[in-house]
């Protein structure tokens, strides 16, 4: 047991692995480390002892070592490379960090050619980099590697441990240790944390991790001083402090008992020697390490080097990368508005008489903060807001209006008042219907009974609220009435039907806004004769209110025109998950271009636009809705369209509507942030983790962007994977109601790298949120609970397990630079918040 010794490997700070051509003869006794490890025999034969399972691997065996797994090596005779992966610096805190890799090509148990990639990337990493460091291209193989291991070779949740019955204890005990080291944590601390004693968990360290508590928090606290002490300029002081020592005193002691001499000197020696990625800091008179530019030792790798290069293409290997370049602290500054958090949507006034749903909006409330709340349906029948008796005099009742009003201003919001469809009692044609609940579209049938309602309504709302507060409640008219499914049988009386209502309203209330009705705004030339003629009735409009769907008949007219809405909202038989998507990335900026062009052709260019409804799809029952693809979705276009508009009116905060029946499913494909029962997906926290901006903006570019606050820098990364070209067209293929990431064949994990300049301080506290199938996905959350119905308890769990990662550490400042470098996976959202605290 006490020959059994704790490794410290070191990495250099531009990337978290190490590898080597060694040669081996001897023993090399029993030792573990965190780090997995990879060793593949290029010649002779090696004896592998793994917690206590001995393989004898000869000419092109490989195995995987994983981290803190015990193991030794005997040969009389091998050459081997030999990797070493810091998997936590990989994968941050990443549930892959959990996985177990049972790779050995002696066992036989994975196919040939699953070993065989394996050893083609190994030869591919030390091709890379035979000539010069080419980190970027280096981690493009590292992350492909991984990938082939957690695709073939992983087993989830398990431990290279000695004993089956203590595999969870280890693990729990080795993670509790790595995640607290910098606290100086103490057994007593970890007995209670384990709910043990402090005799039993001694003793169990020896017996079950072959050493003892101190040994091994004095080795993990050492592994990461002096990876501190190699990539940084921190006092010896600092870097005490910062791995959890009590002072330098017991640094330095630990250190010249592992090393034999003081850090001060061991930083000199490293710095002399010029070690890499591809040298050992301290040499062993066992190995023998082989200089990579030994060309016949390269040869021996071009066996493995033609198995795939026929199949897979260099650029298969090209990681993504974000570059965000060089940002100045002190650059000039623009103001943000953050309108992203104007409006928060409803789908119907109905639905926030409720309680489930009011819940949702305090929530939103509460972590995000809106403005304004738009809905539709005020003057529907569901609301009971208007009758006609027999002989046809207008019976009116606002209380269910007055109750939702009430909760509304008592959550500071402001109604956004959408008198969009029409009472039955009132309808001229009571045979056009939308939606499930059936709303009405259809000129008044008597125009002074409407005018008389719109005055008795706000009229209720001035005595109720008062003028001023009315006043600042935006009015809009109508929904879409150029597109056929909402349009009057003739557009010339809903252009009397506009004005005349514009008219009634600014009467009561002069300084009100009123808006164009919401459009698409894809029928141009609709637009300019309905503009022709409120400008001659001197109605114009004091804001734009426009909707937004990547649908693509929704960005085409002509298509547009042959797209059944109604069929869609009543018959899901024949749209039962989708229908045809924009196949362009860019679609919603190059929309908004056009856009605005139009408005300033109309003399509506320095009008407010609110964007009232936006969404990828006008389809509830998409079932990438509810994925991370989503949260990357609504980020990218965001951020890439930040303030360009007064509003951006994301449709809509639950899945729970009335457009069409409520399926039984969660996880149905409802366009909603929360789900009809209020469990956040990951668009949700996606934005509720934007309210951290700050207002200040720095920077932006394709995949990140950078704003501060007083001595904060915030910066989001997105690693945006547009959907195929085949799932836009309509086509499922084998995507099921678990598996619904189909569509996303080209998914890479992004490294994004940032040099911030001129900072004040000489230290920083970063902390990094995370929005991935890991975390934060509450739709993953469930697949990974069996993807069945859950009861109360099972629904409370999956919202106190479906928050965005977290990851805290701290960094120096070094002549006001500092360098992040981040790893995304595939439609991740990344938000660091760095603090300078010196």
């Amino acid at each position: 047991m006490e020959n059994d010794s704790h490794e410290l490997i070191h990495y250099d700070a531009d990337i978290p692995i190490r590898f080597f051509i060694s040669k081996l003869s001897g023993y090399e006794t029993r030792h573990w480390h965190s780090s997995c490890e990879i060793i593949l025999v290029l010649s002779g034969q090696l004896v592998v002892n793994v917690d206590d399972l001995v393989y004898t691997l000869n000419e092109d065996d490989l195995i995987v070592i994983n981290g803190d797994a015990i193991h030794d090596l005997k040969s009389e005779a091998c050459e081997i490379i030999l990797l070493h992966m810091d998997l936590e610096r990989i994968y941050y805190n990443n549930a892959k960090l959990e996985n177990y890799f049972v790779c050995c090509s002696t066992n036989k148990k994975s196919s040939y050619a699953d070993y065989n990639y394996i050893r083609y990337l190994l030869a591919r990493i030390i091709q890379t980099n035979s000539d010069i460091k080419n980190n970027h291209k280096t981690m493009a193989i590292i992350y492909t590697l991984l990938n082939e291991l957690n695709t073939s070779f992983c087993e989830i949740h398990s431990f290279s441990s000695h004993s089956d019955k203590h595999n969870e204890r280890i693990r729990m005990i080795t993670k509790y240790i790595k995640h607290h080291f910098r606290e100086n944590v103490t057994l007593s601390d970890l007995a209670q944390n384990q709910n043990l004693s402090v005799s039993y968990l001694s003793k169990f360290f020896e017996k079950h991790m072959h050493t003892n508590f101190i040994h091994y928090y004095n080795s993990i606290k050492l592994e990461h001083a002096v990876n501190e002490l190699l990539s940084s300029d921190a006092t010896i002081e600092n870097i005490a402090v910062n791995n959890g020592f009590s002072d330098s005193r017991s640094f330095v002691s630990a250190f010249k008992k592992n090393y034999g001499i003081r850090p001060s000197e061991y930083r000199k020696n490293y710095v002399k020697n010029n070690c890499s990625i591809t040298k050992p800091i301290l040499s062993s008179a066992k190995w023998t390490y082989i200089n990579l530019n030994d060309t016949a030792k390269l040869e021996k790798l071009g066996k493995y080097l033609k198995l795939f290069d026929h199949e897979i293409p260099e650029s298969d290997y090209q990681i993504k990368t974000i570059d965000c370049g060089s940002v100045d602290f002190n650059a000039p500054l623009s103001i943000l508005h953050h309108y992203y958090r104007s409006m928060l949507t409803v789908n119907s006034a109905k639905l926030l008489l409720y309680e489930s749903v009011r819940d949702m909006i305090r929530k939103a409330q509460s972590e995000i903060g809106f403005q304004y709340i738009s809905f539709n349906s005020l003057l529907s029948d569901d609301m009971m807001i208007y009758h006609e008796n027999a002989y046809g005099d207008s019976i009116l009742s606002f209380t269910y209006v007055n109750e939702i009003l009430d909760f509304i201003i008592g959550q500071k919001l402001k109604p956004f008042i959408r008198l969009n469809y029409i009472p039955r009692d009132l309808a001229n044609n009571t045979s056009k219907t939308v939606y499930f609940k059936k709303d009405f579209i259809s000129k008044p049938k008597d125009m002074n009974k409407w005018i008389l309602l719109v005055e008795k309504l706000f009229l209720n709302f001035i005595q109720r609220y008062g003028l001023k507060e009315v006043s600042s409640w935006p009015v809009n008219i109508w929904n879409e009435p150029a597109a056929s499914i909402f349009s009057f049988d003739d557009e010339e009386d809903f252009f009397f039907f506009y004005t005349e209502t514009f008219c009634i309203i600014k009467q009561m209330l002069p300084t009100v806004k009123i808006g164009t009705p919401p459009m698409t705004f894809l029928n141009f030339e609709w637009f300019q004769r309905f503009n022709d003629y409120i400008k001659s009735k001197n109605c114009t409009p004091d804001y734009i209110d426009l909707h937004y769907y990547d649908d693509a008949a929704a960005t085409n007219i002509q298509l547009e025109e042959s797209f059944d809405k109604s069929l869609f909202f009543s018959n899901l038989s024949q749209y039962d998950i989708l229908n045809n998507l924009n196949t362009d990335p860019n679609a919603f900026f190059f929309y908004l271009n056009k856009f605005k062009n139009n408005m300033k052709e109309l003399g509506y260019g320095k009008l407010p636009h609110y964007l009232s409804e936006w969404n990828l799809t006008l389809s509830c029952r998409n079932r990438i809705n509810d994925t991370c693809f989503k949260s990357c979705y609504l980020t990218k276009n965001l951020l890439e369209n930040y303030d360009r508009l007064q509003s951006f009116g994301y449709w809509s905060i639950t899945d729970r509507h009335e457009e069409m029946q409520i399926p039984s499913s969660l996880y149905h494909g409802g366009f909603g942030l929360l789900t009809m029962n209020g469990v956040p997906k990951a668009s949700y926290n996606v934005l509720r983790l934007m309210k951290r901006l700050g207002s200040r903006f720095l920077g932006r570019g394709d995949g990140w962007f950078v704003t501060k606050e007083d001595n904060r820098i915030i910066i989001v990364y997105y690693n945006y994977e547009h959907y195929s070209k085949l799932f836009a067209s309509g086509k499922l293929f084998d995507m099921t109601n678990s598996e619904r990431y189909i569509p996303f064949s080209n998914e890479q994990d992004a490294i994004a790298k940032i040099t911030l300049s001129n900072l004040p301080g000489r230290r920083c506290t970063i902390k990094e949120f995370f929005v991935n199938r890991n975390y934060g996905s509450s739709f993953d959350n469930w697949v990974r609970m069996g993807a069945e119905s859950l009861n109360e308890e099972d629904l409370a769990l999956l919202k106190a397990t479906s928050s965005e990662g977290l990851y805290i550490h701290n960094e120096e400042i070094l002549g006001g630079h500092l360098t992040i470098t981040s790893v995304l996976e595939p439609l991740e959202v990344r938000m660091l918040e760095i603090e300078i605290i010196e």
